[in-house]
């Protein structure tokens, strides 16, 4: 379960950044700079969620990508004298009947807390920041007028 936590807590830490910039967007606030971040971010997103995906999905594709991953792990330990990597195939097929175990049972918990935890990290470093003298001034975002100004 910790390990399932740990994937859903990164997957929320890709897709809140993205989000936030495309809500930024929504407000009127126009920069070149974060308009390819957001793309960047929501391209991540996309690219990891696909490949989660399809891993779920399917046992036969988390067999792939597992065999891929070892022939890649190997390929690299290679000059270092180093045997055959053979032990991702078999953990990612394992991740993924644990995940899908976890997901079925306690998917909107999951979501809950990796959220909060997201946020509680957030007010941690506010409080912090506030209790070091450092003024609301700042730590907070430019002006959409400095954004502009940087273009």
């Amino acid at each position: 379960m910790i390990g399932v936590s740990g994937i859903w807590n990164f997957g929320v830490m890709l897709t809140i950044p993205a989000v936030n910039v495309l809500l930024l967007f929504a407000t009127g606030v126009k920069s070149h700079p974060l308009l390819i971040a957001a793309a960047i971010g929501l391209a991540v997103c996309l690219v990891v969620g696909v490949v989660s995906g399809l891993v779920l999905w399917k046992e036969h594709l988390a067999q792939a990508l597992g065999r891929a991953a070892d022939s890649v792990a190997s390929w690299i330990l290679r000059p270092f004298g180093k045997g055959p990597v053979t032990s991702l195939e078999p953990a990612l097929v394992d991740i993924r009947a644990q995940t899908i175990d976890a997901a079925r049972t306690c998917w909107l918990r999951l979501t809950w807390t990796s959220i909060a935890n997201q946020l509680a990290v957030f007010l941690v470093f506010v409080l912090s920041k506030r209790f070091t003298g450092t003024p609301a001034s700042r730590t907070a975002p430019p002006s959409p007028t400095t954004w502009s100004a940087a273009r």
